[in-house]
């Protein structure tokens, strides 16, 4: 499997704004606008129907502002990222299609939990009602049903960040899978001759 920068992605360190457990809680939206199996700007639309007052984005494309979003991040540098994850405590990430499915595991390991569609790859790591909630693809109402259950309860959510800190603890490092996939590397070197 993939690993990740452990050194990096932590609940301990930095973060824009901490997380306030008397107000609702912060939502992330994360991915590329004008990439439409990225869905950002639904994912944006979704969490101001569930009644996000607090919405944050992440973004790899150049905008300062989005209607509704409360702060927005653009083109961060991989290392400032975790001071945004630890400041949210819900990521909304609703690809349709993903190679690794790398932002949910990067906010499990930075203290939050994730709503995401069942997009291939996302059981890799993701159980719903354990450390997630996951949504079938294309259903919106779903996502706005269980984005609303979990600003307004938070004892649930909790429980998912619990969870999602269970499988960031259990997870490969970046530095581990480097090694794993030298280890393949030279197994195959060593291995028979092919033409």
């Amino acid at each position: 499997p993939n690993g990740i920068r452990k050194d990096i992605y932590r609940t301990t360190g930095i973060a824009m704004a901490p997380r306030d457990s008397n107000r609702q809680p912060r939502v992330l939206v994360e991915g590329h606008f004008g990439v439409s199996f990225k869905n950002t700007a639904l994912g944006v639309r979704l969490a101001r129907e569930a009644g996000a007052e607090d919405i944050w984005v992440l973004t790899g494309t150049p905008v300062k502002w989005i209607p509704g979003v409360s702060r927005v991040f653009s083109r961060i540098p991989m290392h400032a990222t975790p001071e945004i994850y630890r400041s949210c405590d819900i990521l909304v990430k609703l690809s349709t299609v993903e190679g690794m499915f790398g932002p949910p595991l990067e906010i499990f390991h930075c203290g939050g939990t994730a709503i995401v569609f069942d997009v291939t790859g996302h059981d890799e790591y993701i159980v719903d009602d354990q450390n997630a909630r996951v949504v079938k693809r294309g259903d919106m109402d779903g996502v706005v049903k269980t984005l609303r259950h979990l600003l307004n309860d938070r004892i649930e959510l909790a429980r998912l960040q619990g969870g999602a800190q269970k499988t960031a603890k259990t997870w490969i490092s970046w530095d581990e899978s480097s090694m794993a996939f030298l280890d393949w590397v030279e197994s195959v070197l060593t291995g028979p001759s092919v033409d």
